[in-house]
């Protein structure tokens, strides 16, 4: 996704950890917004957000005691700059 003014979002609530690879986004107002409710673990895999106003933004969790959340980038890069002549 490139030059948009956001590259995606994900918000879903039907499961309580989910996972989301190879998402790019370059050159957007907001690279990936997560706001999920009611999720406790989500995981990035081969995410890469590039160039981008605001890279990621989280925004995911609960009310009351349930406050242990978890967000696991693997595998993953985020830069302000592009660099297309990088391998």
């Amino acid at each position: 996704m490139g030059s948009a003014k956001i590259g995606y979002i994900l918000n879903t609530n039907n499961q309580q950890c989910q996972l989301f690879s190879y998402a790019k986004a370059y050159g957007c107002l907001i690279g990936q917004i997560s706001g999920s409710p009611g999720i406790s673990k989500i995981i990035f895999d081969q995410f890469i957000m590039a160039d981008n106003g605001r890279g990621v933004s989280l925004k995911f969790g609960g009310a009351g005691s349930d406050l242990d959340n978890t967000a696991i980038l693997q595998n993953s890069y985020i830069t302000a700059i592009s660099r297309p002549n990088c391998a």
